[in-house]
């Protein structure tokens, strides 16, 4: 069961790994292109898909992303752990939180446009987590 990876091509980010354990730190970095600008880093945890009837997969009309649990900023903002950010490029190396448990984790880069405050996803990549 490989990850996934939904990325608009407002940069380049860092290899994270498909598959990790409960272990694992994660090193989140890339670059933005303008003109956006780093907003934030996002993690959220879904359960592992399991079997679906035919009935439930006909049923299903949207993927849902669910909102991050932990979002990390760049210094100045209330944070767990400030991001780098030099230029466009950021980093920040993270784990899945006290307690990890086993599931999908979902890595999500947040930007802005230069003209506003408010952040979008640019970025989502799912990690697998036994």
């Amino acid at each position: 069961m490989p990850g996934q990876e939904f990325v608009d091509d407002w940069g380049d980010y860092a290899e994270l790994p498909r598959v990790a354990p409960r272990s694992v730190t994660l090193h989140v970095a890339g670059e933005l292109r303008e003109p956006l600008r780093f907003g934030g880093i996002g993690i959220a945890r879904i359960e592992l898909p399991g079997p679906k009837s035919a009935q439930e997969l006909n049923a299903t009309s949207v993927y849902r992303i669910p909102e991050p649990e932990t979002l990390y900023f760049p210094p100045g903002f209330k944070t767990p752990k400030p991001v780098k950010v030099e230029g466009q490029a950021f980093s920040i190396d993270v784990g899945l939180g006290r307690q990890p448990r086993a599931g999908r984790y979902e890595v999500s880069i947040w930007g802005k446009q230069q003209s506003s405050s408010e952040l979008f996803m640019v970025s989502l990549r799912t990690i697998v987590v036994k």
